[in-house]
């Protein structure tokens, strides 16, 4: 009798515990199927890198064939598939970074700000330092554009601090140097410039852009020294030094630049043989290269600068040329909007249909809960049945 007695009570204690184990399962298995938002994060981290790279490099393949419609498309179509944007951080905002920079040539100065400002807190999660430099500038462009020279210079002097080579530093250091000649503070504009115009500070990564670099300065502090005034001599060798650097480039359109400052040079220290000598330069180079706008505003300047007679007949030019440029770029404009309407269009229909994805996820996930539920309630039932 003790025997069957212990028996008994060891076959009840056996039964309690598994009893007991099946309810701890139970309701682990409850608590960690019953919260459809954390099952939600296997869609949400899918890895779409390939994908991603594979989409960027179509819209820089568009990019360096000057197709900026095509390549925007693109390169929007990259920033929608960085999701989460954490984990993507530099191909999120380099592809950020190309849409403000085609936006800018388009003078959409206001959706400029509004893409800028989502890449802004990605910056510090980029591995690559010049996506955030480039962030910057192009925010310092954006408000140079507007005439808010303030928060111009706030940018510029962000992208200064984390810039890390010294030709980008250089670079920066000109640009500030350019806002100080904007709102008038030339003095300010030839100390940045002076320890630095001279020097030929080399690009490593793009060589080609040394040569650029060292006219850009040149022509700056020579610009600075000839408003300032007292410093004829000084802007004289800036601008002349500027010209041999840019011969050298072959590139007609850096030669306009190169000839322009000396049409001012010359209007400022009244030559007149000069100063028409150098804005016919300035126009033929505006012409060779194609560049209309800067045609336009050098043919401007030769009328000023040319003989009443033949100021008439460029006027006639001048005028048709104007009206064309303006049928041309507000047809430019409208085509450009149409692009960006449909990438929206695109946005808002790829979201509905995440949406739609991730509620049907939701509900398969659900109905997964539901059958493992079941099936523990079932195993539960079937072992406390065999032990009863």
């Amino acid at each position: 009798m003790p025997k069957k007695t212990l028996s008994f009570f060891q076959k009840k204690w056996i039964f309690l515990c598994l009893l007991i184990c099946g309810v701890v399962i139970a309701l682990y298995l409850s608590w960690k199927f019953s919260d459809p938002k954390k099952t939600s994060l296997s869609y949400i981290k899918n890895d779409r890198l390939s994908e991603i790279k594979k989409t960027l490099e179509k819209a820089h393949t568009f990019w360096d064939a000057e197709k900026g419609d095509s390549a925007y498309f693109y390169f929007n179509k990259t920033q929608l598939l960085c999701e989460p944007k954490e984990d993507y951080a530099d191909y999120y905002v380099e592809s950020l970074n190309y849409i403000t920079e085609i936006l800018q040539r388009h003078g959409d100065y206001y959706e400029v700000e509004t893409t800028l400002v989502k890449a802004l807190p990605y910056l510090d999660k980029t591995t690559n330092v010049k996506h955030a430099v480039n962030a910057y500038t192009f925010m310092a462009y954006n408000y140079h554009s507007t005439y808010d020279y303030e928060k111009a210079l706030y940018y510029h002097k962000k992208a200064l601090k984390k810039a890390f080579s010294t030709f980008r530093k250089s670079r920066i250091i000109s640009e500030i140097a350019f806002v100080y000649m904007e709102e008038g503070k030339y003095q300010e504009a030839i100390d940045l410039l002076e320890p630095i115009a001279w020097l030929n500070i080399e690009d490593k990564i793009t060589p080609k852009n040394t040569g650029y670099q060292r006219t850009a300065k040149l022509y700056n502090l020579g610009l600075s020294y000839l408003y300032l005034g007292g410093h004829k001599q000084e802007a004289f060798d800036c601008f002349n030094e500027s010209l041999k650097v840019a011969l050298t480039l072959n590139d007609d359109y850096e030669l306009i630049t190169s000839y322009y400052p000396f049409y001012k040079y010359y209007k400022k220290y009244n030559n007149p043989a000069l100063k028409k000598i150098n804005i016919e330069k300035a126009y033929y180079y505006a012409k060779k290269s194609k560049s209309k706008t800067n045609e336009i505003s050098m043919l401007g300047y030769l009328i000023e600068a040319d003989n009443a007679a033949t100021s008439k007949k460029h006027l006639k030019v001048y005028s048709r040329m104007l009206d064309s440029l303006i049928v041309s770029r507000k047809k430019a404009k409208n085509q450009f909007a149409d692009i960006i309407y449909n990438s929206q269009k695109d946005k808002d229909e790829n979201l509905e249909l995440k949406n739609l994805k991730v509620e049907n996820e939701l509900k398969l996930q659900r109905q997964k809960n539901r059958s493992y539920m079941c099936y523990t309630v079932i195993s539960i039932s079937i072992i406390s049945l065999v032990f009863i």
